[in-house]
């Protein structure tokens, strides 16, 4: 999984790479490496390793803002992924719950590799005035990767859950949910319950906003409307009797001023 305090690193050379001026090639790149893991983890019972990620060409498209009126337009993202599969920036592999990526020479576009170079270069270069320069250098980027690993053990305390969760849910496939959690939805609202994951699937897309448990979301809209439901009936309810009671004192009203 990323994480917003790293940073990546380019090499000037990539102003002559083939794809530099293919705006979405580039972009899709770019979007690829910063999404990237850190870090292994487990997803799903299978390892993402460092240097790759779990997606799909919608989630990508939605991600980049790749829309064809209201529509997300995913062509465009496959074309960018076969053009790096094709120069060997990357490799795919489907699997079950999408689409496996993995970014070829990973290290070479993280700080990790920055602290290997400066490290051996200190070592084998002669005390100059710039060691006290490296030397803070390093000190920053042994700083962030404990910081980094700290993180890594925080997030791997959440795996479990996500070992449990189902394939991509949604219009999008970017609604996650456990067996356990879908059944449940299923049998309290079997009605609007696939509706509401579409409605998240595009929202999630829309607002770009991300929430750590999407079964929480969509029960408390579930329940929402159960209660507005229920809230209409008793009001539809109340207005009937009032309409009768009505109608019965007319009529009463009536009988009685034809024996008046």
């Amino acid at each position: 999984m990323y994480h917003a305090d790293t940073f990546v690193k380019l090499n000037r050379k990539i102003l002559d790479w083939k794809w530099y001026q293919d705006g979405t090639t580039f972009r899709v790149f770019i979007h690829l490496i910063l999404k990237a893991n850190v870090f292994d983890n487990d997803f799903q019972n299978i390892t993402v390793h460092r240097g790759q990620l779990v997606t799909s060409y919608g989630r990508i498209a939605g991600d980049l803002g790749f829309y064809k009126g209201d529509k997300i337009s995913v062509q465009p993202i496959r074309t960018a992924i076969k053009h790096l599969k094709t120069t060997g920036e990357i490799n795919t592999e489907p699997i079950s719950c999408g689409l496996l990526i993995t970014i070829n020479n990973y290290n070479t576009y993280q700080g990790e590799s920055t602290y290997h170079s400066s490290h051996n270069n200190s070592a084998n270069s002669e005390l100059t005035g710039n060691k006290q320069e490296v030397n803070s250098q390093l000190t920053e980027d042994k700083q962030q990767y404990n910081k980094l690993n700290k993180y890594n053990k925080s997030y791997k305390s959440k795996t479990e859950r996500q070992k449990l969760l189902l394939p991509p849910l949604g219009l999008f496939e970017n609604v996650f949910l456990t067996e356990k959690e879908k059944q449940d939805l299923e049998s309290k609202y079997p009605k609007t319950y696939q509706g509401k994951i579409d409605r998240l699937s595009r929202y999630l897309v829309n607002s770009r906003k991300k929430y750590v448990n999407h079964y929480a979301v969509l029960l408390g809209w579930l329940e929402e409307d159960k209660e507005i439901d229920e809230s209409n009936i008793r009001v539809a309810k109340n207005s009937s009797s009032t309409n009768e009671m009505a109608s019965y004192n007319i009529e009463e009203l009536e009988n009685y001023s034809m024996f008046d």
